[in-house]
């Protein structure tokens, strides 16, 4: 049985593409009502 499942996704530039964000960019929130810096924050813990 599984209690626990962790779903994660990434953020991944076609190769050899640069990815540039302002400032803005980062903190507007999406229609699931998270922002990219949010996700960012949780994943990079999940990771750690």
């Amino acid at each position: 049985m599984i209690r626990f499942f962790c779903v994660c996704s990434s953020l991944t530039p076609y190769y050899n593409e640069h990815v540039l964000l302002s400032i803005k960019e980062i903190e507007e929130v999406n229609e699931d009502r998270v922002s990219t810096l949010f996700y960012l924050q949780k994943f990079t813990q999940m990771k750690g």
